[in-house]
């Protein structure tokens, strides 16, 4: 199946699939990369500018075109964001150039949620495991060895120390995960209504839950939640930061930083910030090559694994 989208519009997928935004892609050769997103096992590569190839199971086919096009925003402007942030600073004008192509991802709140509070002080290997381990062990078969992230309710009928038999290496993230999918399951709070309230509200809300920060509520906020000018920072964004954008800063705090870092790039400033962190990104970050062993590869066009 082929999914056009505007060709003067720039899409690197394996900058934006595999640089760290989201953890169920993996990279299959030949162009591929395999993933799950909303319930659908989805296997992509960009033929050209301007064309998408796709296979999909269960699918549909255009049930999964509209799943892939949400995804990854193929009807917004983003050489105009591009443009935006480039005005706002030449340092990030070059990085723009550099790596052309980065997207923002429009993942699913929930599993968002859950990837990011498993993200503390974890590399993105580490992550992977941890959340594809939580969809073999609770989420419903999507196809042949492929599992959908749990649901709030699923996860909530079972017990922490069920979920921390499955986590590997952060056992203790099992509470947080406990507790917010039943403050979810209960109707404590609705995710997907937190992208109609302003940036704000919506980063208060999501730091009622146990165990979120002021990081992880921007990862959710930036990456699931339609806003843009959420500003994720930790050392490695804050140290890039000071390197190309405020040289001779003294002031190093984080929260200082990350409130710069919004002034400076305004309403698009998450984009600026993954442009930075794709620049700098620590060893331990970098997108994890190749493995044969991984995800089933397509076997020809238009040919669905089953």
């Amino acid at each position: 199946m082929q999914l056009k989208y505007d060709a003067s519009q720039p899409l690197n997928l394996a900058i934006s699939l595999r640089m760290g935004q989201a953890f169920r892609w993996q990279k299959c050769g030949n162009g591929w990369f395999s993933g799950i997103v909303r319930n659908q096992f989805i296997q992509i590569r960009k033929v050209h500018d301007g064309l998408l190839e796709f296979q999909a199971a269960p699918g549909p086919d255009t049930t999964a075109a509209a799943i892939i096009s949400d995804y990854l925003w193929l009807d917004e402007d983003i050489a105009a964001i591009y443009a935006d942030i480039s005005k706002s600073d030449r340092e990030v004008g070059e990085l723009v150039k550099n790596h052309r192509g980065l997207r923002i991802l429009r993942q699913e709140p929930w599993e968002c949620l859950i990837s990011y509070i498993l993200s503390a002080q974890s590399p993105i290997l580490r992550i992977e495991q941890n959340v594809k381990a939580l969809a073999d062990r609770f989420g419903n078969p999507i196809t042949s060895g492929i599992y959908a992230f749990p649901t709030p309710w699923q996860l909530a009928e079972v017990s922490q120390d069920e979920i921390s038999q499955v986590l590997v290496g952060f056992k203790r993230y099992a509470v947080s995960i406990s507790k917010a999918a039943r403050e979810v399951a209960d109707g404590g709070l609705d995710l997907d209504g937190l992208a109609r309230l302003d940036y704000e509200p919506a980063k208060r809300k999501l730091k009622q839950f146990y165990g979120v920060g002021d990081k992880v509520a921007d990862c959710v906020l930036l990456f699931s939640l339609d806003k843009p000018e959420a500003f994720p920072i930790d050392r490695h964004i804050g140290r890039a930061l000071v390197k190309h954008c405020f040289p001779g800063q003294r002031d190093t705090q984080l929260r200082t930083l990350q409130v710069q870092g919004q002034r400076h790039f305004g309403p698009y400033a998450g984009y600026a910030g993954q442009f930075l962190f794709y620049e700098e990104r620590p060893a331990g970050k970098q997108p994890v090559p190749f493995r044969r062993n991984s995800l089933p590869i397509p076997t020809a066009p238009g040919n669905v694994l089953q």
